[in-house]
């Protein structure tokens, strides 16, 4: 049978890679050296709200995955215990995708918000350079 690791590894690395950009961005945004503007992160998170429903329908078939493949004895049930085992793995994965996109989702926001944040405070510090409240 094929290792549990050997099958999280060829899966997870989606999710680690939206992990990993998560926190970079969370990092960034937290210490005000990233913003972006509104409009691009409204961009974004329409793609990734795209990303994240794809991932969820793929993972509404997974179940197909892990279904007991009729391909004969012997050989054929350790391979169809496999696809089974990878099926498994494989649904598990993509809720840790949807998870993580959800996440990136949810710094984009507060990296917009940020940005119009600072967007106010400079037009306002502008009016009250001008006398103007």
């Amino acid at each position: 049978m094929l290792p549990n690791n050997r099958v999280q590894a060829v899966l997870s690395t989606g999710a680690a890679d939206i992990a990993a950009a998560n926190k970079a961005i969370a990092a960034a945004a937290g210490s005000g050296t990233f913003a972006v503007d509104p409009a691009v992160v409204d961009s974004m998170l329409k793609k990734l709200l795209e990303i994240h429903d794809a991932v969820g329908n793929l993972r509404t078939n997974s179940g197909l995955l892990t279904q007991d493949t009729k391909l004969g004895g012997g050989y054929a049930v350790a391979m169809s215990q496999i696809n089974k085992d990878f099926g498994r793995e494989a649904t598990k994965q993509l809720q840790d995708v949807q998870r993580e996109i959800a996440s990136l989702r949810t710094q984009l926001e507060k990296s917009r918000d940020s940005y119009r944040n600072v967007d106010q405070a400079h037009s306002d510090s502008l009016k009250n350079l001008h006398g103007k409240s």
